[in-house]
């Protein structure tokens, strides 16, 4: 259930590349792996969950290095 991000969530093809989601078993292994298990802040969550493998809004800066 997105809340927070309802813009992002509404245009997943603002880009000439879609935003890639990731899934929920993916995100539970990043927390574990990034937090101690515990989980990430809700909004994390949703860009994760909308955008997680790939954002154009993330992506950015001269060859690559966001």
């Amino acid at each position: 259930q997105i809340k927070i991000l309802k813009k992002l969530e509404a245009h997943p093809n603002a880009d000439r590349f879609p935003l890639k989601p990731i899934d929920e078993a993916e995100i539970l292994q990043l927390e574990q792996l990034y937090n101690s298990g515990n989980v990430f802040p809700n909004v994390l969550r949703e860009l994760l969950s909308i955008a997680g493998g790939y954002c154009y809004f993330l992506d950015y800066g001269p060859a690559n290095s966001q």
